[in-house]
């Protein structure tokens, strides 16, 4: 027999929420409003991790999340290899959560959502510092966080349907 061309189940679930996010980088690509809207770019890469990893106990493959890292350094104008580090340590901290956010409710998987944001956006802050070698204003960064944070039950929701669709 011949192998299936992709995989079954829950993986083929991660990778249609994948292309998605692929697909929403792209479009925050598009030429729209001003310069200084960039800044509130929601980190939807960091709501794929956390929602796959913490929410439906899938392991999105590591070289997956830093291609991942990697696109969004790239099409962010970002310090090359951040975001890779980035999202590596929040998709290994957050295997190691499952136990606590799998099955619970949407509230609750926000609520864990928050810290994890606030974390990886200070964790991203400290290192563009460390990188420059000053640090730089913190309100992009917040703006940024609180953006993701808003958006993040519309990608729950449409990355949980495509995980169960599959």
């Amino acid at each position: 027999m011949s192998e299936p061309l992709a995989p079954a189940g829950p993986a083929r679930g991660w990778l249609a929420c994948y292309g998605v996010t692929l697909l929403v980088m792209m479009l925050f690509l598009l030429p729209v409003g001003s310069t200084e809207a960039a800044y509130l770019r929601p980190m939807v890469p960091l709501i794929l991790v956390y929602v796959l990893t913490a929410a439906h106990e899938i392991e999105i493959p590591l070289p997956a999340i830093a291609a991942l890292g990697l696109v969004q350094d790239v099409t962010t104008g970002g310090i090359l290899g951040l975001n890779v580090i980035v999202l590596i340590i929040a998709r290994l901290t957050l295997a190691d959560q499952q136990t606590w956010l799998t099955g619970r409710s949407f509230w609750i998987g926000w609520l864990g959502f928050l810290p994890v944001a606030l974390t990886a956006a200070g964790l991203s802050w400290a290192l563009a510092g460390l990188h420059a070698g000053a640090l730089h204003p913190v309100g992009p960064v917040l703006g940024q966080t609180l953006m993701t944070a808003a958006v993040y039950p519309a990608f729950a929701a449409l990355f949980g349907r495509l995980v169960k669709a599959r």
